[in-house]
């Protein structure tokens, strides 16, 4: 029988000092890759991986990293965040002459920094983009540019379009790296950034840990810059350093008009024992958002909502889960329900900024019903 704890212990070894942070809970893709390949070399799956924690580099290191996350992504996921960005960097650029400097951190098979791209071109504004993920694989589909509609979602350029390959000049203002966001070499050396999109990733760390990444992501921003997270990302905490800005899921620096004094530093924890706590059920329908898991989210937050009829953040999820699905109604219907909760019941999330943000989200949903 496979001692299932003692090969979480072994892959939290291996992997967080690549990752950057070790997850309550594997995906089950990571245990069958670890089976497989501990078959075809004939072994057990705890000597592999005691093997693979004793060579550097691990010959199989990229397929366990890419077991281990989830590189769900689309083009222009979150519409309404992109034609926000557009507005910004039309701002950012009457700053002065330079390209506007974007990191995405996070960036999985590349379609967010493309997006980005895109929207520059359509604003006309100069850009200079770094795109970092820790999966060398999803890096590689990132670095090739080429897509089609099987990967979900709209693609750029007519709606009828069924395939996708990025011009040279979209080519050229983005720079793709292995990297972890949390890593020494996070940024390659560049920045301070205009802009830094960190989105739907954060949902995968500890919630105790997300206040120091997000400092230290905020450390690479220009005094005036904006970091972007996603809707789902909006109901974990902010750093003191941060306030919400002006659309969901963009923050600021506070006093902008001055960068951050130092340079904020994240580490990874040294000890890897005891096993992290299983996270809360919203903390699992973050995550399951995040990697497009609409039923299985919308399965979670109704049984946690049946449970909790007042929790805000199981609310603005599922308005979420809804909005994703097209059922703009219902999305509407469940972020305006926010505003009869009570604060008592955010689940331990900042309570103002859902009730703000959602009631932004349901304005707009009736200002698009006509």
């Amino acid at each position: 029988m496979v001692d299932r704890d003692a090969i979480d212990r072994q892959l939290r070894r291996l992997l967080l000092p690549h990752l950057g942070h070790t997850p309550s809970r594997w995906p089950q893709p990571i245990y069958d890759r670890v089976r497989d390949l501990a078959r075809a070399n004939h072994k057990t799956e705890l000597a592999l991986l005691a093997d693979l924690v004793g060579e550097v580099p691990s010959p199989w290191l990229g397929e366990l990293i890419d077991a281990a996350t989830v590189p769900h992504t689309s083009f222009f996921r979150h519409p309404e965040q992109f034609e926000y960005l557009r507005r910004l960097l039309r701002r950012v650029a009457k700053r002065g002459p330079r390209p506007v400097s974007v990191w995405c951190a996070g960036c999985a098979t590349g379609e967010e920094a493309y997006s980005v791209a895109v929207c520059a071109v359509e604003v006309q504004v100069p850009v200079e983009i770094l795109a970092t993920d820790v999966n060398p694989r999803a890096i590689q589909v990132a670095r090739a540019g080429r897509y089609s509609r099987r990967r979900g979602g709209r693609l750029p350029g007519p709606a009828s379009a069924t395939h996708w390959e990025a011009p040279n000049t979209i080519r050229q203002a983005i720079r793709f790296e292995v990297a972890s966001l949390v890593g020494p070499r996070a940024t390659m050396g560049r920045g301070p950034f205009d802009v830094i999109l960190c989105r739907n990733v954060l949902i995968y760390f500890p919630r105790e840990e997300v206040p120091a990444i997000l400092q230290h992501l905020a450390s690479h921003l220009r005094g005036s810059g904006s970091l972007l997270v996603s809707p789902a990302d909006t109901v974990l905490p902010l750093p003191e350093c941060l306030t919400r800005g002006a659309a969901v899921g963009f923050l600021a620096v506070r006093g902008q008009d001055s960068p951050p004094s130092s340079r904020a530093s994240w580490a990874a924890p040294v000890t890897i024992e005891p096993t992290p706590a299983p996270p809360a059920p919203i903390e699992v329908a973050a995550r399951l958002l995040g990697a497009g898991e609409l039923a299985a989210a919308e399965t979670l937050l109704t049984d946690l909502l049946n449970a909790e009829p007042d929790h805000l953040a199981g609310w603005f999820l599922l308005g979420e889960v809804l909005l994703q699905r097209g059922e703009n109604a219902q999305a509407r219907a469940a972020f305006e329900r926010i505003a009869r909760c009570t604060p008592r019941s955010s689940g331990g999330f900042d309570a103002a900024t859902l009730v703000w943000a959602a009631a932004r989200r349901a304005k707009a949903l009736a200002a698009d019903r006509g």
